[in-house]
């Protein structure tokens, strides 16, 4: 299997005091290449209940949440653009399903314009696996100041 080199993405972005990002791989909430409501994995489901739970529980004064598809460079642009924002879009429903406001709650798709690792190469399988980091959805809290 070919080398992949890995770097973890910083837990919050530049603006940490306003933002707070939580990010769930997209291959433990749905098998490569899926994206619907019914593709969600049990331990994805579950993954999702747990993070309402941490958000009521740690922000109980949400101002906004946007969710973030994000997709491995594999593919052509523009379908990995629509698996990403399919992704967010499922998440979303899942948390609105926990009990979440969802007017609070946008999505995005970044596709694999974020990527977290680099040289991966290889047959389609081990640059699959070797991109599995990159398919992530992110949840991006609003804190209040």
């Amino acid at each position: 299997m070919a080398a992949c080199n890995y770097q973890a993405a910083s837990a919050a972005p530049a603006r940490a005091s306003t933002f707070k990002d939580y990010s769930l791989s997209s291959d433990v909430l749905f098998a490569f290449g899926k994206s619907g409501y019914a593709d969600i994995s049990p331990s994805g489901r579950k993954a999702i209940r747990e993070l309402v739970t941490q958000l009521r529980t740690s922000h109980p004064n949400l101002e906004q949440i946007e969710v973030i598809g994000h997709t491995d460079p594999i593919g052509k642009p523009a379908a990995n653009h629509a698996l990403g924002l399919k992704r967010a879009h499922t998440v979303r429903r899942l948390l609105v399903d926990g009990g979440l406001s969802a007017a609070d709650i946008k999505v995005s798709s970044a596709a694999a314009d974020d990527l977290v690792t680099q040289g991966c190469k290889g047959s389609r399988a081990e640059q699959v696996a070797c991109h599995a980091p990159d398919r992530r959805v992110v949840v991006r809290v609003d804190l209040l100041p």
